[in-house]
């Protein structure tokens, strides 16, 4: 059984919310106020018991997560493309970097995300 239609619908505008540019981005008291989490008492988040209980035998467990077989990195083809100098380091990418001006603005600036 899938979800509804409409279930879909709020889960992506919901998505589109919280991933996108951080100016434009909900905070964490606008996203208590979603349909999805007004259930939930964050007040008291703390006391609530979880649906599942799972024990560790330690910190370092990993028990609990499937395991994959190991795969090959695939192999870079168009190398003329890499950034040698790192100039995108620490940049945020945004929808102008990905729209193809590569991270200048139109007066030939660094339009460089927020540290």
């Amino acid at each position: 059984m899938g979800a509804s239609r409409r279930a879909c619908d709020e889960a992506e505008i919901f998505m589109s919310k919280i991933l996108c540019d951080r100016s434009r981005r909900l905070t964490a008291a606008h996203i208590r106020t979603q349909q999805f989490f007004l259930p939930i008492n964050f007040a008291r988040i703390t006391e609530m018991v979880p649906p599942i209980r799972i024990e560790l035998s330690g910190p370092s467990d990993s028990s609990h997560f499937e395991q994959f077989p190991h795969e090959p990195l695939p192999v870079a083809e168009n190398l003329d493309m890499c950034d040698p100098g790192f100039q995108w380091t620490h940049y945020e990418v945004d929808g102008r970097a990905c729209a193809g001006n590569h991270g200048h603005d139109n007066n030939n600036n660094l339009n460089a995300g927020a540290h």
